[in-house]
C-alpha cells in the first residue's frame, strides 16, 4: 500500500465514478482500476462495486475512507507546517541562555526584530540555562540558538555578542572593604567562592586568576551569583562575578577590578554543519548586525 493508492481511492470515492475520477487525478481509467484492484488485493476485502455507469462503496470501503482522511488531512497539516517553517518571516525560534541575559539584552533584541516589516508573527520560545546545558540542548536539538558563557565544543559555532565587567565581591569586614578599586593579585592566597564547571563564567575566571597568578587558597562552588553572593556575606572567601542588579540585595562591598581585560565574554552559539531553518538563520544573522553595530 502506498500514498498514491490512497489518494486514488479517496477520488473514487467521493465521485463514485472511474471516469470522472481519472479526469481529476490526470491519469488514464485503467491505471485507476489496477491500482484500485491492487489495494484490494492487499486489503483482501472488495472496496467498491459496480451499479450501471457508477460505483458503490462497500461498507469495508466506508469504513476505510474514515482512516484513509485523517491520513490524508494529517499529511496536508505536516506538509503546511513544513511551509510555515521554512518561511523566514514567519515560526519559532527556541533559545537557551544565561538568565542575565533575560533581564535586558533577550528583550531588546527580541523587540527590534519583531520590529520590521514582516517579523511580527515570528514566536520566540527562551529557557534560563547555564552554559553546559546550552550545550548539549543545542546537540540534542531541542533548541536553535543559545547565548551566554562559552564551554568549548567542536559541535558548536560561537559567535561574540557583548562583554561583562567583571568585579570582586567581599565581606563587609574584609581588608578591601573600604575600597573602590583593587587589583587581582590582591586576593591571591584568599579562599574564593566561585561557580561551578557547568557554567561558562567558571572558565573564564579560571582564566583570568591563570593570567594574573593569582592561586586562592580554596576553592567553594556554587550554581548562580546570588549563591556566590550570599556565601561571601557569610564570610566564607571572596569572589569574582558579573555586575548583575541581584548583588545589591547582599551584604557584601562591590569593588572595580583594575585592567581592561577583567571582562566575562558572551557568545551566541549554534550546531556546526546542521539544517538551519530560514525564521532562526533570519534572528541569528540580525544578531550578528545588531552587535557588529553596537
Amino acid at each position: 500500500m502506498n500514498l498514491q493508492q490512497l489518494y486514488y481511492f479517496q477520488a473514487i470515492y467521493q465521485w463514485k465514478n472511474y471516469t470522472k475520477a481519472s479526469e481529476q487525478l490526470n491519469i488514464t481509467q485503467s491505471s485507476l482500476s489496477h491500482s484500485i484492484s491492487d489495494l484490494e488485493k492487499e486489503l483482501e476485502v472488495p472496496l467498491f462495486y459496480k451499479q450501471g455507469r457508477n460505483i458503490v462503496p462497500s461498507e469495508y470501503a466506508d469504513r476505510f475512507y474514515l482512516h484513509v482522511n485523517r491520513i490524508t488531512e494529517e499529511l496536508a497539516e505536516a506538509r503546511q507546517e513544513i511551509r510555515d517553517q521554512l518561511d523566514p518571516q514567519t515560526g519559532t525560534v527556541r533559545i537557551g541562555m544565561s538568565h542575565t541575559l533575560s533581564n535586558d539584552f533577550m528583550p531588546g533584541m527580541i523587540r527590534c526584530f519583531c520590529s520590521q516589516p514582516g517579523c511580527e508573527n515570528v514566536r520566540f520560545e527562551w529557557s534560563e540555562m547555564v552554559a553546559a546545558e546550552v550545550n548539549q540542548a543545542l546537540c540534542e536539538r531541542k533548541i536553535d540558538l543559545g547565548f551566554g558563557a562559552r564551554i568549548e565544543d567542536s559541535a558548536l559555532v560561537f559567535s561574540f555578542i557583548s562583554a561583562d565587567k567583571m568585579i570582586l565581591i567581599v565581606p563587609r569586614d574584609h581588608p578591601l572593604s573600604g575600597r573602590e578599586t583593587a587589583a587581582l593579585q590582591e586576593i591571591d592566597g584568599e579562599p574564593l567562592i566561585t561557580f561551578t564547571r557547568v557554567c561558562g563564567t567558571r572558565y573564564d575566571i579560571d582564566r583570568l586568576l591563570r593570567d594574573n597568578g593569582v592561586h586562592p587558597s580554596s576553592i567553594q562552588e556554587a550554581a548562580t551569583e546570588k549563591l556566590i553572593a550570599g556565601l561571601v556575606a557569610a564570610g566564607r572567601g571572596v569572589a569574582i562575578v558579573p555586575v548583575v542588579p541581584d548583588l545589591s540585595m547582599y551584604d557584601v562591598i562591590q569593588i572595580r577590578l583594575e585592567g581592561e581585560a577583567v571582562e566575562r565574554p558572551m557568545y551566541m552559539e549554534w550546531l556546526r554543519d546542521d539544517f538551519m531553518r530560514p525564521v532562526v538563520r533570519s534572528f541569528r544573522d540580525f544578531v550578528v548586525r545588531k552587535v557588529s553595530k553596537a
